[in-house]
């Protein structure tokens, strides 16, 4: 059997895909009406919501690796 797998490029850092990922389902229970799993998410501990943590989590991946 053979297998092929795509590797993530050297610079991206797989650990922020994995929260913003955890950030976009937070967007996703946040706009459920009624559902029980929205009351644990972060808009209801703070100023800020889902979508925040989403936009800077992904301004932060985009900005130029340092020099090496």
């Amino acid at each position: 059997m053979r297998v092929c797998a795509n590797l993530p490029l050297a610079g991206r850092d797989v650990r922020l895909d994995l929260f913003r990922g955890l950030a976009n389902r937070g967007i996703f229970l946040d706009h459920i009406p009624h559902e029980v799993l929205s009351w644990i998410t972060i808009k209801n501990y703070g100023f800020s919501d889902a979508a925040d943590l989403f936009v800077f989590i992904s301004g932060y991946t985009e900005k130029d690796p340092p020099p090496t």
